[in-house]
């Protein structure tokens, strides 16, 4: 599936909670911390193959200091140099995770 102007992670992430539907869990095999923003447990789990280790919610909190909805914003606060995204200049990760307990969503 090719989709003009979507990276594949948020094909992955689209794909994977269509698909399931309650009966199952879906496990996106990845390393890749984009996708952290798709773990619904007991729905959708990240298995790091290269850490074999299982990602789930208390993970991504414990990682990223705010819950898979709002890793999307903390990315785009901190950058990600993996998607070339800058960031905001003089904003780390402990001012991000205040930022957004605060405000929730960059909006």
């Amino acid at each position: 599936m090719v989709r003009e102007g979507y990276e594949a992670d948020d094909i992955i992430g689209t794909l994977a909670h269509r698909h399931c539907d309650g009966r199952c869990e879906v496990v996106i095999v990845s390393s890749d911390k984009d996708l952290c923003q798709f773990i619904d447990d007991g729905r959708v789990r990240i298995y790091d193959a290269m850490k074999q280790k299982n990602l789930r919610r208390a993970d991504v909190i414990e990682k990223f200091g705010v819950p898979p909805e709002q890793v999307r914003d903390y990315l785009s606060i901190v950058g990600d140099s993996s998607d070339n995204i800058p960031g905001i200049n003089g904003f780390g990760p402990k001012k991000a995770e205040d930022l957004l307990k605060k405000y929730s969503t960059l909006e």
